[in-house]
Order: C-alpha cells, then structure tokens, then sequence
C-alpha cells in the first residue's frame, strides 16, 4: 500500500512547480510516476476517500456532522 504522507508531500511539491515533473516527484518520493500523475491530476483519490464516497451511506463529512450533532444532544 501506498504511504498518503509520501504522497502528500509529491503532491504539494508539484504544485509548487510551474510545470509538473512527475517522473522526478516519483523517484525523489519513491512513489510509482502514474500513481502521483493520476492523484495530481484528480483521475485517482486515496482509498479513504473512495470508500467514503462509494462504499458507505454517509460521507465521512457526514458521519463527522452526525457525531458532532450526537454529541451536543447527549450533553
């Protein structure tokens, strides 16, 4: 599995560049250049978020705006 911290960083190195270098990101990361192109340009998201978008009945927002809703009426 991928590590998202690695990702994250290649990610926000690239948007620092005026014109994406992804094979350079990928090998300074260690990370496979069609997994960091693919994230970059939006064609792919971590597998969290693909689980909260296709898997669950909430969204993770959701579920985040129902516990915090739970909360306040258990105080």
């Amino acid at each position: 599995m991928v590590d998202e911290q690695r990702i994250k960083a290649a990610l926000d190195a690239l948007n620092r560049q005026l014109i994406p270098n992804y094979t350079a990101i990928a090998k300074e990361y260690d990370l496979e250049s069609t997994t960091v192109m693919r994230r970059h340009i939006g064609r792919t998201t971590s597998r969290a978020t693909a689980t909260s978008l296709f898997h669950k009945l909430l969204t993770n927002t959701q579920e985040e705006a129902l516990i915090s809703q739970i909360n306040k009426l258990t105080l």
